[in-house]
């Protein structure tokens, strides 16, 4: 007889960090700030300074648990959300990066970027503001 075992992950989704540069002034921010910057209904951080948040490609799995974990939006609301936007003349998406290594160095170089990785991710170039336990 023949056993086989299975290992499986214990974790099968990761925790998501939201990073800014490590210089900047801001030390944390709520769900409802950090939605509000990504859907850029507010265009600054707490403290004033001008924000740009970045976001992970969108069919990115980490990129579609963050809007639908943090943001509050996925798929489909997520694109009318964004088309409406568009189309009115009010704004743009925020800039896409292809991968986690790409955020990490773009947050790490302007004081002013905010995005997110998997939490298992982040280095000394960072600093996290927020952090969903998934």
């Amino acid at each position: 007889m023949c056993s086989m075992v299975l290992a499986l992950p214990t974790k099968l989704r990761a925790d998501i960090a939201v990073i800014v540069h490590p210089n900047n002034p801001v030390s944390q921010l709520t769900k409802k700030q950090i939605s509000m910057l990504f859907l850029k209904q507010v265009k600054a951080y707490p403290q004033g300074r001008k924000v740009r948040p970045l976001n992970l490609h969108r069919k990115n799995p980490l990129s579609k648990s963050f809007y639908k974990n943090v943001v509050g939006k996925s798929g489909r609301r997520l694109s009318s959300y964004w088309a409406k936007i568009l189309f009115s003349g009010k704004g743009t998406a925020p800039e896409e990066v292809r991968s986690s290594k790409e955020m990490l160095k773009k947050i790490s170089e302007d004081k002013q970027s905010i995005g997110y990785i998997d939490a298992a991710q982040v280095n000394e170039r960072v600093k996290v503001i927020f952090l969903l336990a998934n």
